[in-house]
């Protein structure tokens, strides 16, 4: 191999997504060259697991992930089709390796790898619904230069997409908040509202909705916070603070079991402070101070 073929190879570094897990070398190890990643798989191959085909075509159309002056990160996607197979493979195997999943970072202080596996998370779910033109119903491959999946037949261009959700915290009296806890979490956490952003609505028309939807008040200010891309699986949080404005709490005790007001010197279990509803708490609680 000439030194060129071995910058080459070690300027492209792959992450390896299975169902939506990542393959890492250890939690704060996810990057892969082009020869680790087929070392990593040589046993999975070896067992039929992946065939030498597919691992081929895997690594040769894969999707640019970020990339700046002195590296790419490309991501290596196996469909859900092998998913179980693959990942049972290293969860039983006695080799270093493991499955990461992104919910298991949340806990920790958000790094440029927690953006770097949201957006490869995001695109693998991307490539997994658009294995096939939803027009003509053509394979699709990646576009050489295009960040968009092409149809083999039609050749329509297929973008990643992602979905508007607004997040918002009620507050009053600058000492008290509104929080609800979510029937989807068996935890005791108590968080903020939020929603998904409907078709011809504005942030600020969705926003209201939902508050009024889930806990039945009436606000009045709406003041932008921050947005935080959300891969679980391809969300763009909007954060928003709301000035309460009168109206008792109102909840439809399936998708909110309860909602209250806490002190911000006395709050429950919240999210954390990775998150942006965490964020936006303690924005509040530390103004307070």
């Amino acid at each position: 191999m000439s030194p060129l073929e071995k910058t080459q190879i070690n300027s492209v570094h792959y992450l390896l997504v299975c169902d939506a897990q990542v393959l890492a070398k250890s939690p704060g190890d996810v990057l892969f060259g082009r020869l680790e990643i087929e070392d990593a798989l040589n046993t999975a191959v070896g067992q039929g697991i992946v065939t030498t085909q597919s691992l081929t075509v895997a690594i040769d159309q894969s999707v640019l992930v970020n990339r700046n002056d002195d590296f790419e990160v490309r991501l290596v996607a196996f469909s859900k089709k092998v998913a179980k197979s693959l990942l049972d493979h290293y969860n039983t195997s006695e080799n270093a390796l493991n499955w990461l999943t992104l919910r298991s970072l949340i806990v920790e202080e958000f790094s440029e790898q927690f953006y770097l596996l949201s957006r490869a998370i995001q695109l693998y779910h991307w490539l997994e619904d658009h294995r096939y033109c939803g027009v003509c119903a053509g394979k699709t491959r990646s576009h050489t230069t295009e960040p968009a999946l092409m149809c083999s037949r039609c050749k329509r261009f297929w973008y990643p997409r992602i979905q508007p959700c607004v997040i918002v915290l009620i507050h009053k009296n600058n000492d008290e908040v509104l929080l609800a806890k979510h029937g989807k979490y068996i935890s005791d956490m108590y968080s903020c509202i939020a929603g998904f952003v409907e078709s011809g609505e504005t942030l600020e028309q969705a926003a209201r909705r939902e508050i009024k939807e889930e806990v039945g008040v009436d606000v009045d200010e709406l003041q932008y916070f921050s947005s935080q891309p959300w891969p679980f699986p391809n969300q763009l949080m909007i954060g928003f603070f709301a000035r309460y404005n009168g109206g008792e709490i109102i909840i439809d005790g399936d998708e909110i079991i309860d909602a209250k007001w806490f002190s911000l010197k006395q709050l429950p279990v919240t999210p954390p402070k990775t998150s942006i509803a965490g964020q936006m708490i303690e924005f509040l609680v530390q103004r307070q101070r």
